[in-house]
């Protein structure tokens, strides 16, 4: 998630947009990590993207993964950078596996083609503060033996910085989530990461990409006002545009709204899905976003 008080020289790998970036554009790095997470080997990655976003329906919750990759072996990955505790999180991870076999399945195809999935959240809290661990691996088994494995190839991971039991990870997975921490790299992966992170803050493409995306949303809120933002809180929304809107009509658009802002979608994009599947101008799509985000 982005930090918006940040400036780009502020950043750390542990901000989304950095986070981001260094993966997609570093693929050595990207496979690398996953092979420190997993402890399984990976031949090569096919996919990379950052920002994925998976939409099935207009009216359905939209996903928005920070890193999504492919593997040459047909083995799906997301990773996802988590500095904010939302108590939702273990419910997200079981949305966010359905969202990425849903992708994976075409209409028709037979269910043994679904691919091995892992979610994976890299957390700078602790899942349970009772335990303390480093790192929370689940796959689902039977209830009656635990020994009996499901096997559906389905896998979710939480790596936590805030720990207090190492549980016998290794000594490179410790310093990697100590990194994510704030503290000084100590293996050459790390030292590697941290490097990558020095050299993005001399890009000045980067540079102009957060700070456009900055800009985007403080526009978005400006807008909101400048079109009667204030009058709109007076009067209702819905009076203050020339036809109006229909209660149903109003309660849908703000559910498809608060989603998408649960899920981190940028407010542009959100801005477009409303002009394109409600019919709205940019002016009217503006201030219902605005109006949403002053409920969360």
């Amino acid at each position: 998630m982005k930090n918006q008080t940040k400036t780009y020289q502020d950043l750390t790998f542990a901000d989304d947009f950095m986070f981001c970036k260094i993966l997609q554009e570093n693929h050595d790095l990207a496979k690398e990590l996953l092979e420190l997470i997993l402890d399984i080997s990976i031949r090569e990655l096919r996919e990379i993207s950052q920002q994925h976003v998976i939409e099935s329906h207009p009216e359905t919750r939209a996903v928005r993964f920070d890193v999504y990759v492919e593997d040459d072996q047909n083995r799906v990955f997301d990773i996802e950078m988590q500095t904010i505790h939302h108590k939702n999180l273990i419910k997200r991870s079981r949305y966010y596996t359905s969202s990425m076999d849903q992708e994976q399945l075409d209409r028709g195809q037979d269910y043994k083609n679904l691919p091995d999935s892992y979610v994976i959240f890299i957390c700078t809290f602790n899942l349970d503060p009772t335990r303390m661990w480093y790192r929370y691996s689940f796959e689902n088994m039977c209830l009656e033996d635990p020994t009996y494995q499901l096997h559906d190839g389905t896998h979710k991971i939480f790596l936590c910085t805030d720990r207090a039991n190492d549980l016998g990870i290794s000594d490179e997975l410790k310093d990697f989530l100590d990194f994510v921490a704030g503290n000084s790299p100590t293996t050459d992966f790390t030292q590697r990461l941290s490097h990558e992170v020095k050299n993005a803050k001399k890009r000045g493409r980067w540079r102009r990409e957060y700070m456009d995306s900055l800009e985007r949303e403080e526009f978005a809120r400006e807008e909101g006002r400048k079109e009667g933002l204030v009058e709109g809180h007076k009067n209702g929304l819905a009076e203050g545009h020339k036809n109006g809107l229909a209660e149903g009509r109003k309660e849908a658009v703000k559910l498809f709204i608060l989603d998408k802002l649960e899920d981190q979608i940028p407010a542009d994009v959100i801005e477009k899905k409303l002009i394109k599947h409600f019919q709205m101008s940019p002016e009217e799509a503006a201030a219902c976003i605005l109006e949403c985000s002053s409920m969360q």
